[in-house]
């Protein structure tokens, strides 16, 4: 999926510049097993929020349990990949998994690179046991997980400064490495394979994101596996088909509004041949589109903020809504800025809820964890279908 790690990578870039240091406040999440909306029992992964930039959750790998990971989430991609002791001085800054303190490790040994954003990575396949951590603290120990072990990358600042120490895949269908070595299957796979969830869905609670009228974040993430739950949204769940032989998470879409007005100007929809496709992306902090339709809401709809979070004016950046299946979901004014606090002194940077990836073509779109963290997403396999709620916060 090299052609969306340039978003993934934007966000990096961005996290490092405003990183933040210190403590986000946890929803408190019940310690009994969680049932899904038909009584089936679910698995709770707490996510954690970094700066608003991208979700991760933490993992253990092997039989040795001192290190405990922490794996970006990527609906996105299919890598499964973690810092190890084959790294040496680059991952000075991270945890390692080290093969030798694990009984349960089977060696592999093939080479494969991946590549985020213009930077390329480079490790050896490993196949051990790994456990999620859920919400009770018992891990959800999974067996015989093929994963690659970091060895270098091309760039040693990147590799350091990353705040996350891998990737946790949940792609729709396997993503091969960079040189097609072998292709990593969601992690999802494993988990159904296995047994120990009843059905190929999972759905992602992600907190509101920060913003300049809200400076108390909310609650946090959940990946919930084998269903959904009530307890993170409210009103109607609808489903929207996948369609027929996507490889990604994504949905068509009907258009967009402009403070309740239809426009005409988006490269996708009717009159224009073109169909609109939504790709559901954890990994990606905001909602992204191709160039040519950024540009016309740079002059029609505001999208261009001032990184400045005291220039915000509220009263002129509109309601945007998404129609989908005839429903609508809308960013409102207050949900639709990010707020970046930097990590001692100096000013919060902002910026919109909306910006442009130039390998984006007319008519596709990325929802990232903006849209999500507003609207509950459910990740059905089994039915080849995506759900949408509102979300439920504190």
């Amino acid at each position: 999926m090299r052609q969306f790690t340039a978003i993934i990578s934007v966000a990096i870039v961005l996290a490092l510049a405003v990183c933040v240091s210190g403590a986000i406040p946890m929803r408190n999440f019940s310690k009994e097993k969680m049932k899904g909306v038909s009584g089936e029992s679910l698995m709770v992964v707490p996510l954690q929020d970094y700066n608003n930039f991208y979700y991760y959750a933490n993992v253990h790998f092997g039989s040795d349990k001192s290190n405990t990971f922490k794996l970006m989430v990527n609906t996105n991609g299919g890598l499964l990949t973690v810092t190890s002791t084959l790294c040496g001085m680059q991952c000075f800054r991270h945890p390692k998994y080290d093969s030798s303190k694990s009984s349960t490790y089977k060696k592999d040994g093939r080479q494969v690179d991946w590549y985020l954003g213009e930077f390329e990575f480079f490790g050896t396949l490993a196949n051990d046991q790994m456990g999620l951590i859920l919400d009770n603290g018992a891990d959800l120990t999974i067996k015989n997980v093929t994963f690659a072990e970091l060895v270098k990358s091309d760039d040693s600042f990147e590799e350091s400064f990353l705040q996350f120490d891998g990737f946790l895949g949940l792609n729709l269908s396997p993503e091969p490495s960079a040189n097609y070595v072998y292709s990593f299957p969601s992690i999802m796979d494993y988990v159904v394979q296995q047994k120990l969830v009843s059905s190929y869905v999972f759905s992602i609670y992600l907190s509101e994101l920060k913003n300049p009228n809200q400076q108390k974040q909310k609650g946090k993430g959940a990946l919930v596996l084998g269903g959904y739950s009530t307890d993170y949204y409210k009103g109607p769940m609808n489903f929207y088909p996948i369609p027929t032989g996507s490889k990604n998470w994504m949905i068509e879409f009907d258009g967009l509004k402009v403070n309740g007005n239809l426009v005409n100007y988006l490269t996708c929809g009717p009159g224009t041949g073109v169909k609109c496709l939504a790709t559901f992306d954890t990994s990606a902090y905001a909602m992204f589109t191709d160039p040519i339709t950024f540009s016309a809401m740079q002059l029609f709809a505001n999208v261009s903020l001032p990184a400045d979070c005291s220039q915000i004016q509220f009263s002129r950046i509109p309601t945007f809504t998404f129609v989908i299946g005839g429903n609508e979901y809308s960013i409102e004014p207050h949900n639709f800025v990010i707020e970046n606090k930097p990590p001692i002194f100096g000013p919060s940077v902002c910026q919109g809820g909306i910006n442009k990836a130039d390998q984006l073509k007319a008519g596709q779109w990325i929802f990232g964890s903006l849209f999500q963290s507003l609207f509950y997403t459910v990740y059905d396999k089994q039915n080849m279908r995506i759900g949408l709620a509102n979300a439920i916060h504190n």
